[in-house]
């Protein structure tokens, strides 16, 4: 499913809303497992490279505009929480 997509958290600490790390980028959302989990993929639509992985989502907010899922992240060093907040694509703009 084609959305926007902004990233709640850095470094698992939550950002302030006007402070988004990634703000409303296009993104191909998709769900698949990997290693028995559940995986949440972010992949851009404008060049295919992956933005951002999502382990072990869990909807934990839908309204008439978004969903916002919580899980955890990989980075170098840890796993840390995340927070997306995801707004499907409407053409002609954000919904």
């Amino acid at each position: 499913m084609k959305c926007h997509l902004s990233l709640r958290r850095l470094n698992g600490k939550r950002l302030a809303s006007d402070r988004c790390d990634v703000r409303h980028r296009l993104v191909d959302f998709r769900l698949t497992a990997a290693d028995g989990y559940r995986v949440a993929h972010a992949q851009c639509c404008l060049g295919g490279s992956e933005v951002a992985v999502l382990w072990e989502p869990v909807l934990i907010r839908v309204d008439a505009t978004s969903f916002v899922f919580q899980g955890f992240e990989k980075t170098a060093e840890q796993t840390v929480a995340q927070e997306w907040l995801v707004q499907p694509y409407v053409a002609g703009g954000l919904s």
